[in-house]
């Protein structure tokens, strides 16, 4: 998902910095004759630095020929996603008329992983027409702009140009071909600030803001005399990217003869809530206080068919979701007749949910039968998705839903993004929605599906495939995909993504009602250690003692540490858990890891111990939780044998 907005995050860098013209160079505003060699008005660029670290690099160069001024500016970009790498390169191309600024056409290049979208677009008058080629399909749509559309190279002329005052400020609009669709700019000139650079040594610069207008978006550029970029700075989704004006030669010189990993973006942005959330996937229900982490920062919109919202005094909001699936009598019908008009992008295909393409058709056709009911048709469906796209990784681009039916693999995106073309292809209105689920001790970025069953949505997710999405799915933004959606479609995920405090209030677990912030929830008594939010309970062996471990954000909930009391002594005992539908995953990849690997039962539940030089691990799948009990360093028998009578005595029964 948040690929997605890394895409726009290098769509905005590029506009705000790239084209800057060396000192000297402009454009003529007159209409001079054609010149037989193209005059360079400008060629920089930029290191680009996401979290700190050097993680690619933008070029922008600016020819004039005649008339016609074309900017190209090329965005490379390597980051991590769980031990993932993902490369991304852009090549924006705007050709725009000297005289005026106004635009003639525009062409853009997206390359995620080995997935290539290419997108171009001309003027007719107030309207752009966009051809957009994916999977080897190109598909023309056509999208109403307004008059005014201005180039990236007349924009940045009207930046240079602006009297060096704070507060003085011009609005353009100029088009996004990566989002298919105008986007409005307020541009404000501020105060000299200094300003750390590259190399560390700082420099006073003129700070510029751009608010993309409708989003919470404001890239940061701060000028030097001449009205070039030197940095450049964008937080997006609460990743935190910068740009420095440098040379050819330091933007693109790898990360040394034995380059650091890429930052991994994932990690970074995982939000821990304020108390720990039992067994998400089982959950009914779930009440959460949400409030932004900056004061007065607007939140999204959240209220639909499941998730109701509620103001407080306090500026913070209730929200309340529940695990939502037709009532008996309203599972609908399929295909569809006659569908509202409001849906009507909703049954559409188009260049990602290839809804129409033969494979597509086929496979929906195969999975679904005779089925009429849409519900029934749509769970179906949600289970070939997670059956059958086998590759599940982190290194996938956003692929389209015909690259996934054809590759069979990615993450969430391509499940998500498959699932809607395939019920669009079954006679199902569908919508890709983007938000948070909780896994472990946090709440990261993901993506799902909504299929529109006699007049209500509700929410599926094929990559749990669980046949209903449980409460712990937060949305919030909906996109259909369309080609010319434009940049609103992101508005929701943009204003909520990281930006977002999530406090569990009350969940619903088998009937029972579960307050996360209770602190009754977790007792010790003696040596005995219960915890009734996750159900278990055991006993702390002699020769150790109880650490409670501090909150943090990870795929795992750290329940409790045992230190060893011995003098001198490193050895502990560290009690987790983790999301039940993971057992698999790591059932499989035991003999690879461990040196011996055991099957056995813990209070009656399926488990296994692996055993490594120093370090033994006990997994067990009990009340839809991954459980996972860890003693390292493995000092001697006394410790193997404590650590053996810790495991006997886990209880995974408590109430």
């Amino acid at each position: 998902m948040k690929r997605l907005l890394l895409l726009l995050a290098l769509a905005v860098l590029a506009s705000c910095g790239s084209q800057s013209s060396t000192e000297g160079s402009q454009a003529s505003h007159g209409s001079p004759a054609p010149s037989k060699e193209p005059e360079v008005l400008s060629d920089e660029w930029q290191l680009m630095r996401i979290l700190g670290a050097d993680s690619g690099y933008i070029h922008g160069r600016c020819v004039k020929r005649g008339d016609a001024v074309e900017t190209v500016v090329e965005s490379n970009l390597e980051m991590s996603r769980m031990g993932s790498g993902l490369k991304v390169a852009v090549t924006e191309t705007c050709e725009e008329r000297a005289s005026d600024g106004s635009i003639v056409r525009m062409r853009s290049v997206q390359k995620m992983s080995e997935y290539v979208a290419e997108t171009e677009v001309r003027f007719e008058g107030t309207k752009a027409i966009l051809s957009k080629k994916v999977a080897g399909e190109v598909r023309v749509t056509e999208k109403e702009c307004g008059e005014g559309l201005l180039g990236l190279r007349r924009i940045d002329e009207l930046t240079r140009a602006m009297e060096r005052k704070p507060g003085v400020r011009f609005e353009a609009r100029t088009f996004m071909a990566d989002l298919g669709g105008p986007v409005d700019l307020a541009i404000t000139m501020g105060d000299e600030e200094e300003v750390e650079l590259l190399d560390g040594r700082r420099e006073r610069l003129r700070r510029v803001e751009t608010h993309i207008k409708g989003t919470p978006l404001k890239p940061v550029a701060w000028l030097d005399a001449s009205g070039r970029a030197i940095k450049t700075s964008i937080n997006i989704a609460g990743l935190p990217m910068e740009c420095f004006a440098t040379t050819e030669e330091r933007a693109r010189k790898p990360r040394g003869t034995a380059p650091a990993p890429p930052p991994d973006v994932f990690d970074r942005t995982l939000l821990a809530p304020r108390h720990p959330i039992p067994f998400p996937r089982r959950l009914d229900r779930a009440t959460y206080r949400i409030r932004p982490k900056e004061a007065g920062e607007e939140m999204p919109e959240l209220a639909d068919d499941r998730q109701a919202t509620e103001k407080q005094e306090d500026g913070s909001m209730l929200l309340r979701i529940e695990r939502k699936v037709p009532p008996d009598g309203r599972t609908g019908t399929r295909p569809i007749a006659d569908p509202p008009a409001d849906l009507a992008a909703c049954v559409a295909a188009n260049s990602m949910v290839q809804a129409d393409a033969p494979e597509i058709a086929t496979i929906a056709r195969d999975a679904v039968g005779d089925e009429r009911d849409a519900w029934k048709a749509a769970q179906k469906l949600e289970r070939w998705v997670h059956d059958n796209i086998t590759d599940k990784n982190m290194d996938v681009g956003f692929a389209s839903a015909l690259e996934v039916a054809r590759n069979r693999e990615g993450d969430c995106t391509e499940h998500a993004v498959l699932f809607c073309a395939l019920c669009r292809a079954a006679g199902i209105p569908s919508r890709v929605a983007m938000g948070v689920i909780c896994i472990g001790n946090a709440f990261g970025g993901h993506a799902w599906t909504e299929v529109w069953i006699d007049g209500i949505w509700y929410a599926l997710d094929a990559t749990l495939g669980q046949g209903s999405a449980d409460p712990t799915h937060i949305t919030l933004g909906r996109m259909t995909l369309e080609d010319n959606a434009g940049p609103e479609a992101l508005l929701g995920l943009l204003q909520g993504l990281g930006s977002l405090e999530i406090d569990p209030v009350e969940v619903v677990l088998q009937g029972r009602t579960l307050r996360p912030g209770d602190p009754g929830n977790v007792r010790t008594d003696g040596r005995r250690y219960e915890n009734r939010l996750w159900g278990i309970a055991f006993t702390c062996p002699e020769g150790f003692e109880f650490d409670p471990p501090g909150a943090k954000a990870g795929m795992t909930t750290r329940l409790m540490e045992l230190d060893r009391t011995a003098k001198g002594s490193s050895c502990e005992i560290e009690i987790d858990v983790t999301d039940g539908a993971l057992w698999d995953q790591v059932r499989a990849s035991s003999a690879s890891k461990y040196d011996s690997v055991e099957e056995l039962t813990v209070d009656g539940r399926p488990a296994f111990r692996g055993a490594n030089k120093g370090r033994r691990r006990v997994y067990a799948l009990a009340n839809g939780g991954l459980f996972l009990f860890e003693l390292e360093p493995v000092e001697g028998d006394a410790e193997a044998k404590a650590f053996e009578e810790l495991v006997a005595s886990v209880d995974f029964d408590v109430k």
